[in-house]
């Protein structure tokens, strides 16, 4: 029995001392070669990178129906009033055609405090009370004024400069439909991976954070590049 031992723990020492010698081998490689860690995790990250895309293509698909039920819409934007970039992003919106204005689908996603929801409730209500048109001129009306309107008096006040019917427009921001409607956008942005405003989801893309003008427009005609 102890030869058979001694057999063992021989063979046991030897494969050790191959391990231990590949890996001095491997390590004089790396160490004479330093640039192949940085290939390397380039090439991890690129695996990663398309892992994500792949997956966020996924899950725009599986929302492709609530996103763009109207096949003129090429682009959607997740935004807050409340939100610096937003604003920056309706102005160059403000600056298109408007059959490419027409392209871009809004979804309110007040995540910003209890301001940011009396507004997008404001703008919500514009849309049940005037229609499509009104809600459009309102958004980009409510952004001209610079952050100035924090309240939801102040947004009536401008509903009522534009025209429209602020009674019924009041009556209808404290509405079950507003309520359920920012509900169903915030578990949207969720169920997307949305984590802040703007936003934008095109139908192979998200893209968070302001959007350059040419991008958004190279999307809205339909010449974006797959991933």
């Amino acid at each position: 029995m102890r030869i058979v031992w001694l057999i063992l723990l021989g063979f046991s020492t030897s494969a050790l001392a191959e391990e231990r010698s590949f890996e001095d081998q491997v390590l004089a490689v790396i160490l004479a070669n330093p640039e192949i860690i940085l290939v390397a995790m380039e090439k991890l990250e690129a695996e990663r990178l398309a892992e994500e895309e792949q997956a966020q293509m996924q899950r725009i698909s599986a929302q492709s129906d609530l996103l763009f039920a109207d096949e003129t819409i090429r682009l959607v934007e997740f935004v807050d009033y409340r939100c610096g970039y937003c604003a920056r992003s309706a102005a160059d919106i403000a600056t298109l055609p408007e059959d490419e204005k027409s392209a871009i689908r809004i979804i309110e996603l007040p995540i910003l405090g209890d301001v940011s929801r009396q507004l997008a409730e404001v703008a919500l209500s514009v849309r049940i009370v005037a229609g499509d048109e009104a809600y459009r001129s309102f958004h980009f009306a409510l952004f001209e004024q610079g952050g100035r309107i924090a309240s939801r008096a102040l947004a009536l006040n401008l509903v009522e400069d534009m025209g429209l019917d602020r009674a019924s427009v009041a009556e209808a921001a404290s509405s079950e439909a507003v309520a359920t409607e920012l509900e169903q956008n915030l578990m949207l942005a969720r169920r997307l991976g949305v984590t802040g405003t703007p936003a934008f989801v095109s139908r192979h893309n998200l893209h968070e954070g302001l959007m350059a003008l040419p991008l958004m427009r190279s999307i809205i005609n339909d010449q974006e590049k797959l991933p």
